[in-house]
């Protein structure tokens, strides 16, 4: 069970409009456009200026990857794993709700494509290079007086994450396990 949600997608297309080519293609080409609307959010929020935001929406808009991926779940993967990166830099920059919204979204990424999991080790990275460079009020371990410190707030949101990555995704994860296992593929 590669992608699920691609799947009940593009069957809710079927629903509503019929089963042709064009219905078959529709939500691809919707998380498409949206990704370019995302990707001008994201570089927005990184460098704040409109023009680059603007070249680099249009960058991938005509790029090659969007164009010939347009057919397959993967652009629905790359939306939501953009749109959970998006989410993320909110979270890094001080928000702290935001990170539930990137656990939600990355998880509709992996629900997408199985291949989105892989974002979450460079999250990682990411949050203890940002916090070293950059020390601010989302730090999970602090060193004071000589002692080490863990802040639970932020513990507490991180595993509320992990168990609402897990809970979305595990579905998947439980048919793909059951099926390999009466199968005898390993």
């Amino acid at each position: 069970l590669q992608s699920p949600l691609f799947s009940y997608i593009t069957d809710i297309g079927y629903q509503l409009f019929g089963f042709n080519v064009i219905t078959s293609r529709l939500p691809s080409i919707i998380f498409s456009s949206f990704s370019i609307l995302v990707i001008y959010l994201i570089t927005q929020e990184v460098f704040g200026d409109s023009k680059t935001a603007l070249l680099a929406s249009f960058l991938f808009a005509v790029s090659r990857y969007a164009i010939l991926n347009n057919l397959e779940p993967d652009i629905t993967a790359f939306f939501f794993t953009l749109l959970s990166i998006f989410f993320f830099i909110k979270f890094m920059k001080g928000n702290k709700r935001y990170i539930y919204l990137s656990a939600i979204t990355l998880s509709l990424a992996i629900l997408s494509k199985v291949i989105a999991f892989l974002v979450i080790p460079a999250y990682v990275i990411f949050y203890f290079v940002y916090v070293y460079l950059y020390s601010n009020e989302i730090i999970l371990i602090r060193k004071k007086e000589g002692r080490i410190i863990v802040d639970k707030k932020v513990l507490l949101s991180f595993v509320y994450c992990i168990l609402l990555v897990l809970l979305v995704v595990s579905p998947v994860i439980i048919h793909n396990y059951l099926t390999y296992k009466e199968t005898g593929i390993t």
